[in-house]
C-alpha cells in the first residue's frame, strides 16, 4: 500500500502530465473545412467558365482590379514571367474560337476570414489536344458573401505533364458539368436496362463508343448494336455507378459491372468487373465519344473459371 504522502504526490504528478485542452497540437491558421469546400467550389465554377470560354461568368467571379502572372519555363532553366490584369482575360478579343479545357487536381487550400489560396497542378487542353501541365496558384477574396477570385499565377511547363498528372485519373477534378451525377446514374442504369435503344439515346447521332482500344462503334446504331451484344451474352448484367468527375466537356465515369454469361452459347460463368468510360460530351450535353476500359485479362481469367463462380 501506497503510503498517503506518496499517494498524493503521484495523483499531482499524474494530473500535471495529462493533456489538457490547451496542449492539444493547434488547428492550422488557415484550415476552415467549412469554407475551404466553398473555396473549391468557387474555383470550379471559375475553371469550368475558362473552359467554357464563359468571359461573362469571368468577369462576374473576378475583381477587376486583380492582376494575374504567367510564369513560363524557358530553355536554360530560366522563367519568363507577364504580367496582365484580370481585365484582359474577359476582353471580347479573347474569344477566338478555340475549345478550351482545364483540369486540376490535388488541391491545398488555405483559409483565414475573407481571403483564402488554393495552389494546385493542372493540365490545359487546347480543341482537345494537351497544350502544357503546370501549378495554379489562385488568390480568393470574400465579397458580399461569395468568393472572388482577386489575382492568380500559374506556370506553363509543356514538358512537365509526365511529372505532375497523377496516376489515378479519378483524381483530376474540376467544373463538375450541371446535372453530372444524374446523368452518369442514369447511364449506369440504361446499361442495366437490358434496353440497348434506351442506352444508345444517351450518345449523339454520330457518337462513338470504343471499350479496350477496339474498333470504334459510330453513330448512335453501331452504339447500340455493341450495347446489344452485351445485354444478349449477360441477360442478368448490372452495371453501377462508383464515381463520375468532370471539366469542361469531358467526364470519367468509374463503374462495377457484374453478370453471368447465360446467353446464347453463354458458358455459364459469372464476372465482375471495375473499369473507367471517359467521356466528351457534344452541343446537345449528350456523349459524342466513349473510350471504356477495363482489364481484359481479368475478364478472360473469370470466363475461364467455374461456372457461376468469379
Amino acid at each position: 500500500m501506497i503510503p498517503g504522502a506518496w499517494r498524493y504526490a503521484i495523483l499531482a504528478l499524474l494530473w500535471a502530465c495529462t493533456p489538457s485542452e490547451s496542449d492539444a497540437p493547434p488547428v492550422p491558421a488557415g484550415h476552415q473545412p467549412g469554407e475551404e469546400a466553398a473555396v473549391l467550389e468557387a474555383m470550379n465554377r471559375y475553371v469550368a467558365a475558362i473552359s467554357a470560354s464563359d468571359l461573362e461568368t469571368m468577369a462576374a467571379m473576378q475583381t477587376p482590379e486583380g492582376m494575374t502572372y504567367r510564369a513560363r519555363a524557358t530553355e536554360g532553366g530560366a522563367w519568363e514571367v507577364v504580367a496582365r490584369p484580370n481585365s484582359y482575360w474577359v476582353d471580347p478579343s479573347q474569344a477566338d474560337g478555340r475549345a478550351y479545357q482545364e483540369r486540376y487536381w490535388s488541391p491545398t487550400v488555405l483559409v483565414r476570414g475573407g481571403i483564402a489560396v488554393v495552389w494546385a497542378p493542372y493540365e490545359f487542353r487546347i480543341d482537345g489536344q494537351r497544350s502544357h501541365c503546370g501549378v495554379d496558384v489562385f488568390d480568393f477574396v470574400k465579397i458580399d458573401g461569395e468568393w472572388r477570385v482577386s489575382n492568380s499565377m500559374w506556370t506553363v511547363e509543356p514538358e512537365a505533364c509526365d511529372d505532375l498528372l497523377p496516376v489515378d485519373i479519378s483524381l483530376l477534378q474540376s467544373a463538375a458539368r450541371p446535372g453530372l451525377a444524374d446523368f452518369a446514374t442514369r447511364y449506369a442504369a440504361a446499361w442495366s436496362s437490358q434496353d440497348p435503344d434506351r442506352f444508345a439515346a444517351f450518345y449523339t447521332a454520330d457518337g462513338s463508343l470504343t471499350v479496350n482500344d477496339g474498333a470504334h462503334s459510330r453513330g448512335r446504331a453501331a452504339v447500340r448494336t455493341t450495347a446489344e451484344g452485351f445485354m444478349q451474352a449477360f441477360p442478368d448484367m448490372r452495371v453501377v455507378l462508383d464515381s463520375v468527375t468532370g471539366w469542361g466537356d469531358h467526364a470519367v465515369f468509374h463503374w462495377t459491372w457484374t453478370g453471368t454469361n447465360t446467353g446464347p452459347g453463354g458458358t455459364g460463368r459469372a464476372v465482375r468487373l471495375s473499369g473507367y468510360e471517359e467521356w466528351t460530351f457534344g452541343p446537345d450535353g449528350l456523349i459524342a465519344s466513349s473510350e471504356g476500359h477495363y482489364d481484359e485479362a481479368d475478364y478472360q481469367r473469370q470466363m475461364a473459371g467455374p461456372a457461376g463462380g468469379t
